[in-house]
């Protein structure tokens, strides 16, 4: 839901949303009113079983791929500590500036 709020906010150029081959899957069904044709937001999948390293060097090589930023708004709603540690690893290793941010009752409110 968090994620969903994030994208319909439309402050961000870009969502790049880290997820596994579940998440990709069940995203657009849980959101429909989102339009999955919309270019404002991508994945990168990854397979959270593998040890942290490989997590990382994951993040890295799509990240590459689907983005040229120097700065990221990050929210760490869901997900484990190891996740949350390789996205960012990947961040610091791409040079890439971030901030926390949250959705409240109130709206986007950053960290």
């Amino acid at each position: 839901m968090h994620i969903a709020s994030l994208i319909k906010t439309k402050q961000f150029e870009k969502t790049v949303i880290v997820t596994n081959e579940y998440g990709l899957t069940n995203f657009p069904q849980k959101f429909p009113d989102l339009n999955t044709e919309d270019t404002r937001y991508d994945f990168v999948v990854v397979n959270f079983n593998k040890p942290v390293k490989f997590l990382i060097d994951d993040i890295v090589a799509q990240l590459k791929q689907k983005t040229n930023c120097f700065e990221a708004a990050v929210n760490f709603v869901s997900g484990t500590g190891k996740e949350h540690m390789a996205l960012i690893a990947s961040l610091i290793k791409l040079g890439i500036a971030f901030r926390l941010v949250a959705m409240t009752k109130d709206g986007l409110y950053e960290l």
